[in-house]
């Protein structure tokens, strides 16, 4: 093929991905480039520190083997950094969430919560109580009172992955969950 002087280059498409929700993540408190458990909890107490205002600390990225060797976070550790609001922090494979104790009590889940079908509250076992990690549905149970996300804050993480996205040379993609506000988001991007 003749290009007359013009440049082909290799593109990528990815035909499954999340990019909003993607994007948003990497601009909340993003945890997916650390390892321990200790430094979740650090990065957790800094984003807490630089955000005073917000009224939920939302995050995503931490990974179960950091706290090996059963995979559950406990509500504790993210209560000695920031007690007084509601954390939720999904997992990097998305099937599991970390909270803390105001979030818990936020969503009414109690030892006598009972598990929601297709998911599970982790609990202590000799009390019952729950711990703070929540599995597939039961994330729902605290999810579904965070405040929902903004269409500024849809179009921003649109913004972000979209760059992230270029970077690694991809030039196309299939939003696997585009509802009703991520398409809005898609058009005032297009538009």
């Amino acid at each position: 093929v003749d290009l007359q002087g013009r440049m082909v280059l290799p593109a990528f498409q990815d035909s499954h991905i999340h990019p909003i929700s993607g994007g948003i993540s990497y601009l909340s408190c993003a945890l997916f480039d650390l390892n321990t458990k200790e430094e979740f909890v650090r990065k957790v107490a800094e984003h807490a520190a630089a955000h005073p205002g917000s009224a939920w600390i939302r995050g995503d990225g931490w990974s179960l083997d950091a706290f090996s060797p059963t995979g559950i976070p406990h509500r504790r550790l993210l209560d000695a950094v920031a007690p007084d609001r509601p954390i939720y922090l999904e997992s990097s494979d998305g099937h599991s969430a970390w909270v803390n104790s105001k979030a818990l009590q936020i969503a009414g889940i109690t030892r006598d919560t009972p598990d929601p079908a297709g998911g599970r509250i982790d609990r202590d076992p000799k009390t019952g109580e729950p711990v703070g990690s929540l599995q597939d549905s039961a994330m729902e149970l605290v999810s579904r009172h965070a405040p929902p996300y903004t269409h500024q804050e849809r179009l921003d993480g649109l913004r972000h992955a979209l760059k992230m996205l270029n970077g690694y040379g991809i030039t196309s993609f299939q939003d696997a969950s585009a509802g009703a506000e991520s398409l809005e988001a898609y058009r005032t991007l297009d538009e």
